[in-house]
């Protein structure tokens, strides 16, 4: 998100763009404007409103806000992230099962059922109508279902860039890990 910020494209990472970013957020670790690196732990203490802002996952969100509706999500005028879980059939793998599987999650009634209990946006089309069915609320949530001008808001990161060694290692020195 701070390459989106910095005018930077996270989805084609260069060297420049990752120092650049990475000094960027290190400025507002050394000012205390970020408090803490944290993983998923962070829920508890923005649903109690120890929390101000966070870099959230709208799912999560989705849930939180069962206990705290007061909470907020969105997207910076300059962009944000979205990520994917991805199904794959590994080398050796039984094509059959996995092909069988994914044919079953990726069903509209299925995927709709998936969407209802995970709070997380599906990728799968006809899911919104399949679970408007049922509960129209959920399915109207934009958190779950982003419309199409949300979606041109958001970028994946690129995959070259989340796997190299010497990025990951000047990360983890600026979050202290």
């Amino acid at each position: 998100m701070v390459m989106q910020l910095n005018g930077d494209d996270p989805a084609a990472v260069t060297d420049e763009a990752f120092d650049k970013a990475l000094a960027r957020v290190q400025a507002a670790v050394d000012k205390g404007q970020i408090r803490q690196f944290t993983g998923n732990d962070y829920t508890g203490p923005l649903a109690k409103g120890d929390l101000i802002a966070a870099i959230a996952w709208s799912g999560d969100i989705v849930q939180l806000q069962a206990d705290n509706p007061d909470l907020k999500w969105g997207i910076p005028d300059e962009g944000g992230m979205i990520w994917t879980d991805n199904m794959l059939i590994p080398k050796g793998g039984n094509v059959a099962a996995a092909s069988t599987f994914m044919n079953f999650v990726l069903d509209p009634v299925v995927a709709a059922q998936i969407a209802a209990y995970v709070n997380y946006v599906t990728p799968v089309a006809g899911a919104k109508d399949e679970l408007a069915k049922t509960d129209a609320e959920l399915a109207s949530n934009p958190l779950i279902f982003p419309d199409e001008a949300t979606l041109a808001k958001v970028s994946g990161f690129d995959p070259k860039a989340a796997n190299n060694e010497d990025y990951i290692a000047k990360w983890q020195d600026v979050v202290g890990a």
